[in-house]
């Protein structure tokens, strides 16, 4: 079977000759990341390791510990090094991002916390949803997580940009990666939303040498039509592959 991910189906519609390349055709080459994936991942090890730890110290390490710094070969050893290409983009970079989300990330506290299922805390939830025989959709979601007071649940999601557009509510808004991810909740709550949050917590890379980031909370409602949408979009992009 063939596995696809909101990131795939990105690529896809960006260049369909890279997504095939990188997704259905049998390759030699070692496996890599971008520059993209390791600084995003680093940024949301240490957010999350915040929300779940309220420990500034024991964030910025997790933060270092999950910028990739090997290339792997297929047997999975060792074959270099990695060195990022854009300066803008390093772990330092990444680390100083996640120390200037903490004022946002305390604020943020105050209303919500970590949902807990089956006495564990709603952390990296993964799903996974059979399309045909063929293909199938795979998800992570950061957190779930429940309002102190009104008790109800939502998702959260760390992203990174370096989109220097004014306004980025659109660009995240009409992103359809969270409402796949309401699908865990919904699971894990036991029972269906017929609405809810989604809460997205933008970096943005700063201006120069990128050490003057920019924290942007975004929250946005969904609904079932929305959860609908996504699964017609879905279809769809599922038949544009092949």
């Amino acid at each position: 079977m063939i596995r696809l991910s909101h990131s795939a189906l990105e690529e896809m519609l960006t260049c369909e000759r890279k997504f095939q390349l990188n997704r259905l055709l049998e390759r030699e080459n070692e496996r890599t990341v971008n520059d993209n994936f390791q600084f995003g991942h680093a940024f949301e090890a240490g957010c999350v390791s915040y929300i779940l730890n309220q420990n500034k110290e024991k964030a910025l390490w997790e933060a270092w510990l999950a910028y990739p710094k090997v290339t792997l070969g297929k047997d999975g050893t060792v074959e270099c090094v990695e060195v990022p290409d854009s300066v803008k983009k390093t772990d330092l970079v990444a680390i100083n991002m996640v120390q200037a989300a903490f004022p946002y990330l305390d604020n943020f506290l105050e209303d919500w916390e970590v949902a807990t299922f089956n006495g564990k805390p709603a952390s990296q939830l993964s799903f996974r949803i059979n399309i045909d025989e063929t293909f199938y959709f795979v998800g992570y979601l950061d957190l779930a997580i429940r309002n102190k007071y009104t008790g109800k649940y939502a998702v959260w999601d760390a992203k990174t940009t370096g989109l220097a557009i004014h306004d980025l509510s659109p660009v995240y808004a009409n992103m359809p990666q969270l409402i796949a991810y309401s699908i865990v909740l919904d699971k894990a709550v036991g029972e269906e939303y017929s609405d809810y949050d989604v809460h997205y917590f933008v970096g943005r890379v700063g201006t120069g040498n990128g050490f003057q980031p920019q924290i942007l909370p975004l929250s946005f409602s969904k609904n079932l039509k929305d959860r609908l949408n996504f699964f017609i979009t879905l279809g769809l992009d599922r038949k544009s592959v092949v």
